[in-house]
């Protein structure tokens, strides 16, 4: 999700492949997460000790702390990451509002939103529910808060108070927790729920800022295969035995499905956990992968995977709706024109074909990117507008074809 800098290491010209590596783990929990609804149809190993819901987004801000520019002054940080961050998602944002509204226009989904101020500028900070079919876009509009309140921290200690930030953050990330945790009745409103999760978020993002600076050299000698398993035996067998339940949706910071007394503590545990165990992997892995271009163009776009994902998803099942419907493709077993309507996350209701569009919903936005990134700024407008009209006009002959 963040622009990779120069490796500090051996090689500083390569990209940090143990970070590519993590990215790509994240952004395919996302991605898979979303397309079984968070590890119940895929049958998924890591689930044991550590569901998907329960650490990738904390990953991400992980990640991001770990390359926070500190170099820069506050003003160009902050404008940098209007450039990079804000203003891609509120147009990406807009763009999805319009085909959401085709989408129900032409008769293929009941969900969605009307074009309004809210749903463009404020819904997106907030609950994320502005337009159902990119409810996965709040992660960068958190980002972008997360990254320029963390600038505004560092500027004002001068870079040198790391690990009372560290500290500070951790008791408000347990705070948004317990809050969260005893407050989930509807009590909460859209804006104070939009601060418990900037406050629970905000801790992972000066671990990564504290991970580098002084645990990094430390602790990579030790990460490897042999801790990741170690990790992951103990956190499987304590899970087992208290019969903990962790996966929960960080957005909405519902951490109902926590059972047991202080649950939220486990919620601020459970992804720092994971973070090692998924470092000790991409550290293994890493001398793996130093050359794989593939891997530089997934870690690399990772967010716009996340901008893109669950429009792949809808896209994919109303193409599979009208081979359906004019019989090239057989009925498949588990496919529902109902779900089709009613779910944005719908991949089409059987194991084999949901892994497959979950591949797909990764591997297409980065070649689309690829393809973009290498022409002319304008080439690639043309070609982004140029797409947009043909998804546009497949929709409208889809909504006909269903119907």
């Amino acid at each position: 999700m963040t622009e990779q800098p120069s490796l500090i290491t051996q090689q500083p010209k390569q990209r940090n492949i143990p970070m590519l590596i993590l990215q790509c783990i994240g952004i395919f929990a996302v991605v898979f997460g979303h397309a079984d609804f968070g590890g119940t149809d895929i049958p998924n190993f890591f689930n044991v000790a550590f569901p998907y819901y329960s650490w990738h987004m904390p990953l991400f801000i992980f990640i991001s702390g770990y390359f926070f520019n500190r170099q820069l002054p506050a003003g160009k940080y902050i404008l940098k990451k209007l450039r990079s961050h804000l203003l891609p998602a509120l147009l990406v944002n807009a763009v999805f509002g319009v085909f959401s509204l085709c989408l129900k226009r032409f008769g293929l989904a009941e969900y969605g939103q009307e074009i309004t101020l809210k749903a463009l500028f404020v819904t997106p900070f907030t609950t994320g529910y502005q337009f159902y079919i990119n409810i996965s876009l709040w992660f960068v509009f958190t980002l972008f808060v997360i990254e320029v309140i963390a600038c505004l921290m560092d500027r004002i200690a001068r870079n040198k108070a790391d690990l009372m930030y560290l500290a500070i953050t951790f008791v408000v990330s347990l705070y948004c927790c317990c809050r969260a945790f005893y407050d989930y009745k509807g009590t909460r409103g859209e804006f104070l729920n939009t601060g418990l999760r900037l406050g629970f978020l905000m801790f992972f993002f000066w671990l990564g800022v504290c991970y580098r600076k002084y645990f990094e050299k430390l602790l990579q000698p030790i990460l490897n295969i042999k801790t990741a398993a170690l990790l992951f035996l103990l956190q499987a067998f304590v899970l087992g035995i208290t019969q903990w339940d962790i996966t929960y949706n960080t957005r909405d910071m519902d951490l109902r499905d926590i059972t047991v007394p202080y649950g939220f503590l486990t919620a601020v545990i459970a992804p720092v956990t994971a973070t090692f165990f998924f470092l000790g992997i991409a550290y293994s892995l890493s001398k793996y992968f130093k050359n794989s271009k593939l891997l530089q163009e997934l870690g690399s776009n990772t967010k716009y995977v996340m901008y893109y994902h669950q429009f792949f998803f809808v896209f994919c099942a109303i193409m599979m709706g009208v081979a359906i419907k004019l019989k090239i493709l057989p009925k498949i077993p588990g496919f529902s024109f109902k779900r089709l309507m009613q779910d944005q996350y719908y991949s089409g209701g059987n194991l084999a074909i949901t892994c497959v569009v979950a591949l797909l919903s990764i591997l297409l936005p980065v070649a689309v990117c690829r393809l973009i990134k290498k022409q002319r700024w304008y080439i690639g407008a043309a070609i982004y507008l140029g797409l947009f009209l043909l998804i546009v006009i497949m929709l409208y002959l889809a909504g006909r074809v269903i119907h």
